[in-house]
């Protein structure tokens, strides 16, 4: 994410409505290279947060977010 964009936020987070295919190609990014494709459904939530010093997306976990 752009550190503007971020930056242009409170929370430093940017939501995103979209659909499957989309939702994928996020989730290709963020997960391990060589990891199968993310499976995606409706009314899915995936909590995605930028690593500059990687310059790529993460996922993170339930023990990350609480």
């Amino acid at each position: 994410m752009p550190a503007g964009l971020s930056r242009s936020s409170p929370t430093g987070g940017v939501g995103v409505s979209t659909h499957g295919a989309m939702v994928r190609q996020l989730m290709k990014h963020a997960l391990p290279p060589g990891s199968p494709p993310a499976r995606t459904r409706n009314t899915v939530l995936y909590i995605l947060q930028y690593q500059a010093v990687a310059d790529r997306l993460a996922i993170l976990t339930e023990e990350q977010i609480s």
